[in-house]
């Protein structure tokens, strides 16, 4: 961690003094700017990491491919932890190809599509981490299906997987409408919707930990201590369920009103929900649950600038007095 500090803070100076690129790849101990996120993507070494600033950043086709193994951070999408910064938002559709097996997307707002892609077989250790996606789906495959991914603490709008191969953890993220099935373990997760559009439900797959706003299109399904708001499971889909309670959203959140994500509620258990200590690790149901919860904030796990004051003129020495406070991130 203090290795990482000490990169990162490095990597602020250098981000000064290159003001006018913004975005910067870290290839070994070597540092390169670029003015596009593109460009940084297609011309970054395999292994590299580009590190992307708050702030709108837009594609130059509209589609970004990954193509090699990628770390790409950025300083995190929720506007409360993100007022030194501004969020970072990638306004581009982002492709992964098979040879983007073990690349990570860390701390940003897509706002567009993160597709599966290419002729296969397999896209394997993708790990999406604190991101605010669009959707997420694999309409541009041909046979290929996750493996060995992990998407952890996202807000993901719609989440269209129809082919989510083996061995694959959605956790700790909050999802508005879920069309899947494959060999996948969604855990204290908020699922607010399961539907039928463009395929049938969720099927073959592990749920558990999660409130869910519907109990119905779940189908062969392992569905294990879970909290729904909106119906019954329907048992006829050929489930396997135990341990499942059921609730409303007014006796179970601080303040969600409704069954959509908001930017403005609070989705904290209160003391007096029967998901409190309800997982099967005795632990809360939800995204709060777990002995590692979903981080307040959303904040990537780099150092994070939560203060940040640039003059707008130098001083008669010639010299640009920058205040910026970086703070440590444990996870």
């Amino acid at each position: 961690m203090k290795n990482l500090f000490l990169t990162f803070c490095l990597f602020i100076l250098a981000s000064y003094s290159y003001a006018q690129k913004t975005i910067s790849v870290l290839s070994g101990t070597t540092w390169t700017f670029y003015e596009d996120f593109s460009t940084a993507l297609r011309q970054a070494p395999s292994g590299a990491t580009i590190y992307l600033p708050g702030g709108i950043i837009n594609s130059l086709s509209g589609y970004d491919t990954i193509k090699k193994p990628l770390t790409i951070i950025g300083v995190g999408h929720f506007p409360d932890s993100t007022t030194a910064t501004q969020p970072t938002i990638i306004i581009s559709n982002i492709i992964l190809e098979p040879g983007a097996a073990f690349s990570s997307i860390i701390g940003l707002e897509v706002r567009g599509d993160i597709y599966l892609s290419g002729n296969g077989p397999e896209i394997t250790n993708i790990n999406i981490m604190r991101c605010k996606i669009y959707r997420i789906l694999d309409w541009f495959s041909t046979g290929i299906v996750f493996k060995n991914t992990i998407i952890s603490e996202c807000v993901i709008t719609d989440f269209y997987v129809q082919n989510f191969g083996v061995n694959n953890l959605v956790e700790k993220s909050i999802i508005n409408f879920a069309v899947g099935q494959g060999n996948v373990l969604f855990r204290n997760n908020i699922i607010f919707q399961i539907g039928i559009q463009f395929g049938d439900g969720l099927q073959g797959c592990t749920l558990e930990n999660n409130i869910l706003g519907i109990g119905d299109f779940i189908y062969s399904c392992l569905v294990q201590n879970n909290l729904i708001l909106n119906g019954i499971l329907n048992n006829s889909n050929q489930l396997l369920a135990i341990n499942n309670i059921y609730s409303t959203y007014a006796n179970t959140f601080m303040n969600v009103p409704s069954g959509i994500y908001d930017i403005t509620y609070n989705y904290h258990l209160k003391p007096t929900s029967n998901a409190k200590s309800a997982g099967t690790d005795g632990t809360d149901i939800g995204i709060y649950g777990t002995s590692r919860p979903c981080k307040e904030g959303w904040v990537p796990p780099n150092p994070h600038v939560s203060f940040k004051s640039i003059p707008s003129e130098s001083l008669p020495t010639g010299t640009l007095p920058v205040n910026v406070k970086v703070v440590a991130q444990d996870r």
